[in-house]
C-alpha cells in the first residue's frame, strides 16, 4: 500500500511539473509574440512616419507670381521665403499672400525714402548759391538741354525712376556741360563754328 501512495505521488509530481513547464513555455512563447508584434509595429509606425515626410516634401514645390506684369521677385529671396514657408507648412496660397504683401510694403517704404531724399536734394539746389535761387530757371534748362542731347531714353528713365535727376552734383554736371556746349558753339563775326566738347572732355579737359 505505501508503495503505491509513493507510486501515486510521484505521478502527480511529474504531473504538476509537466504543466508548469507548459504554462511557463505558453508564457514565454506569448512574451516573444508580444514583442515581435510590438517590434513589427514600431518598424511599420517609422516606414509610415518617413512616407509621410517625403510626401510633405515633395509636395511642398512653390512659385510665385509678381503681381506686377512682367516683374520678377529676386530668387535670393524666394528661395530663402519657400524655405522658411515649407518649413512651416504653409499652403501654396497662403504663401503666396504674404509674400505679395510683404513686396507690396517692402515697395511703398522704398518709394517713400526716394520721394524724400529729392525732397531734400530739391532743397539743396534751389538753395545752392551755385545754381539755386535766381539761377535755378536757367540751371535747369541748360542742364536739361544738355540731358536731352547726350543722354539716350534709358538714361532718361533711369535718372527719372531713381529719383538721380535731382541731386545736386548731376544737375550741376548737366549744367556744366550745357554751358560748355553753348560757349564752344558760339560763333562770332569772322570766326569759324567750334567742334561740340563731349561732355567727357568738358568735365575733364586734360582728358585725352
Amino acid at each position: 500500500m505505501s508503495e503505491n501512495l509513493e507510486t501515486q505521488e510521484t505521478q502527480e509530481s511529474q504531473e504538476a511539473a509537466q504543466q508548469t513547464d507548459s504554462s511557463q513555455g505558453a508564457d514565454g512563447q506569448s512574451t516573444a509574440d508580444g514583442a515581435a508584434q510590438q517590434a513589427a509595429s514600431e518598424e511599420s509606425s517609422d516606414a509610415e512616419g518617413s512616407a509621410e515626410g517625403r510626401q510633405d516634401e515633395e509636395a511642398i514645390q512653390y512659385e510665385f507670381k509678381h503681381p506686377d506684369e512682367g516683374a520678377e521677385y529676386n530668387p535670393e529671396i524666394v528661395s530663402k521665403f519657400s524655405e522658411l514657408a515649407g518649413k512651416h507648412k504653409l499652403s501654396q496660397e497662403a504663401a503666396q499672400e504674404i509674400l505679395g504683401e510683404m513686396s507690396k510694403q517692402l515697395n511703398e517704404i522704398q518709394s517713400n525714402a526716394i520721394d524724400a531724399l529729392r525732397t531734400q536734394w530739391q532743397d539743396e539746389v534751389r538753395g545752392d548759391k551755385e545754381i539755386g535761387g535766381d539761377k535755378l530757371p536757367e540751371t535747369l534748362s541748360v542742364a536739361k538741354k544738355a540731358l536731352s542731347q547726350f543722354g539716350d531714353e534709358s538714361t532718361l528713365k533711369m535718372l527719372n525712376e531713381s529719383g538721380f535727376g535731382d541731386h545736386p552734383g548731376v544737375i550741376k554736371m548737366f549744367y556744366k556741360i550745357g554751358k560748355e556746349i553753348s560757349e564752344d558753339s558760339f560763333v562770332g563775326e569772322g570766326q569759324k563754328p567750334a567742334e561740340v566738347t563731349h561732355p567727357a572732355k568738358a568735365m575733364y579737359p586734360n582728358l585725352n
